[in-house]
């Protein structure tokens, strides 16, 4: 049996039944291929001792931490940490905590609305055809910005443009281009920096800065970097480049965030190549040791990096089977399906418990037949004829790229 199944047999939460199994060692467990696993006698014996305590003594008129999170259309971890933090009043019994109606109607009033109107909460469907205007347009912006700087990474850009699009055009991300550093914003962290163009694109179409100067790239004195520095340029979140990284960084920020009590979202797209990189399964670990259910980890599996296809430099097939077995919650999509890219990530804030990951299969310089799993573009903007006939691809009439 797995712990969720325990749980869902005598009435616990997942929480609860993790504790008798991990933290009071009560219930009898070992771990197979990553997981807790229980034997049936097993659980008969620890049911048969009484151990288990679904149902603590509450008082009338309160509300648990789920109930509270319903009413007021948080997630189960937002309320808790809240209440953990001491914003919400409330009494612990047992393992549990309440909350008396009244002091969440007086919280709830004194916040406004806990989730603004323009929160990613209030979506049920994607809005395609803002997504798909935006994804042409950043397409042509890639590929003029390479071209123009006459060097970059258009091809792992292009593959990521579902994905970022979105995000960012989805209504998915929180954020703001006039407050780049409002503190209950969701952050971004594109730990693939060798993909700056997609985020400098993005970015400039949300309006964090002027899309004329994306023609600046990669030129002296120009903020437009090669790698994204979040020092010279606003909606960056962190400094990327150096593989590997990234999670890390998002670990981090969604760590800190539950320390401040604050309900943001971290995003962190990794390549392909990059999943090679020891640090990436370090961070893995460590979010599902702490529950960080506010991370999500995009996979751009593209199939390639710079010097070959991935299988053929260090090929760490099945991917998805690696991050179950680090306790992620896993979602396997086509990353040009535009829909599916976004239901996907909405999907992942709904998961309680854990960090999620996406792995979105995506083709390398999608929308360009003549680059799509040509890994020799690495790192190689398109020459002149090269771009008008991209462009003309990723004309507003024509062939959308997904």
């Amino acid at each position: 049996m797995k712990i969720s199944e325990v749980a869902k047999c005598v009435g616990l939460t997942y929480d609860q039944a993790y504790d008798h199994v991990v933290v009071k060692k009560s219930l009898k467990a070992s771990k197979v291929l990553g997981q807790w696993e229980i034997r049936r006698e097993d659980y008969e014996d620890w049911k048969a001792s009484g151990a288990p305590n679904p149902t603590p003594q509450r008082e009338p008129d309160t509300l648990t931490i789920s109930e509270v999170a319903e009413k007021v259309g948080l997630t189960y971890e937002q309320v808790y940490w809240r209440v953990r933090n001491g914003q919400i009043p409330s009494v612990k019994v047992g393992r549990r905590y309440f909350i008396k109606e009244k002091d969440c109607l007086a919280w709830s009033h004194k916040e406004g609305l806990p989730v603004p109107a323009t929160d990613p909460g209030a979506l049920t469907q994607p809005p395609l055809a803002a997504m798909a205007a935006a994804a042409q347009r950043i397409r042509r912006d890639i590929v003029e910005m390479t071209t123009a700087a006459g060097s970059g990474h258009p091809s792992s850009s292009l593959s990521a443009v579902e994905i970022m699009t979105a995000l960012y055009f989805g209504g998915l991300l929180r954020h703001d281009a006039a407050r780049p550093e409002w503190p209950e914003r969701d952050r971004f962290i594109l730990s693939k920096g060798h993909a700056a163009p997609i985020l400098y694109a993005v970015l400039a179409e949300r309006g964090y800065f002027g899309v004329d100067r994306l023609a600046s790239l990669r030129r002296l004195g120009s903020p437009l970097e090669g790698h994204p520095n979040m020092r010279r340029l606003p909606g960056v979140e962190a400094s990327t480049g150096s593989l590997g990284q990234g999670l890390s960084i998002g670990l981090g920020h969604a760590l800190a965030g539950r320390v401040d009590g604050r309900d943001y979202r971290v995003y962190v797209l990794l390549g392909d190549g990059e999943v090679q990189e020891g640090q990436v399964w370090e961070a893995a670990m460590a979010a599902a040791q702490y529950r960080v259910a506010s991370l999500t980890a995009i996979v751009d599996h593209n199939k390639a990096q710079q010097t070959d296809l991935v299988e053929r430099v260090l090929d760490y097939r099945p991917l998805t089977a690696k991050w179950e077995a680090f306790q992620w919650h896993v979602q396997e999509v086509d990353g040009h399906d535009q829909a599916a890219v976004w239901h996907a990530l909405a999907a992942a804030r709904e998961v309680a418990g854990r960090p999620q990951v996406i792995v979105a299969h995506t083709v390398k310089g999608k929308g360009l037949p003549w680059v799509e799993r040509d890994f020799t573009y690495h790192g190689k903007a398109l020459p002149a004829d090269e771009a008008e006939r991209a462009l003309a691809l990723f004309a507003a009439d024509g062939n959308e790229g997904d």
